[in-house]
C-alpha cells in the first residue's frame, strides 16, 4: 500500500479487511518514511499515520512569510486607491492583478521538493 504522504514518522493504527490490527502485527509494519510505500496489504485498508516536518523547513518559513507579506502589500485584492488628488497603486503580479496569496513561478519552484508525486 502506498501512503501519500513524505516524511512519515509513525503507523499509528491499520485496520484491513475490517481487522483491527494489534501491537505485533503493527511493528511488523515496515514503510519508506521519504516515499511513502508500506508492506501493507489487502482489500479495505484503512491506516492512521503521522507525518510531516519537524521543524518546518526554512524555505516553506520563507515562503509563507513572504506571500503573507505580498497579501498586506495589497490590501482587500485591491490594485489602487484614490482619495481627491492622493492616489496609492499597491503590489501588483500582473496588469490590473492584485499581489494577494497567488503564488508566483519562482515560488512554486520551491516547493518542488515537496510535492507528492504520482504512482507509476
Amino acid at each position: 500500500m502506498w501512503l501519500r504522504a513524505m516524511q512519515i514518522k509513525s503507523v499509528d493504527s491499520v485496520t484491513v479487511d475490517g481487522t483491527d490490527w494489534d501491537a505485533e502485527l503493527l511493528d511488523r509494519v515496515r514503510v519508506d518514511p521519504d516515499v511513502g510505500w508500506t508492506n501493507i496489504e489487502g482489500r479495505d485498508v484503512n491506516v492512521t499515520f503521522t507525518a510531516g516536518y519537524d521543524p518546518v523547513p526554512e524555505s516553506i518559513v520563507s515562503l509563507t512569510l513572504q506571500v503573507a507579506a505580498r497579501a498586506l502589500g495589497s490590501p482587500l485584492g485591491f490594485v489602487r486607491e484614490q482619495a481627491g488628488g492622493v492616489a496609492v497603486t499597491h503590489t501588483q503580479i500582473g496588469f490590473n492583478q492584485a499581489g494577494g496569496v497567488l503564488l508566483l513561478p519562482a515560488e512554486e519552484s520551491v516547493l518542488d521538493e515537496y510535492r507528492i508525486g504520482r504512482l507509476p
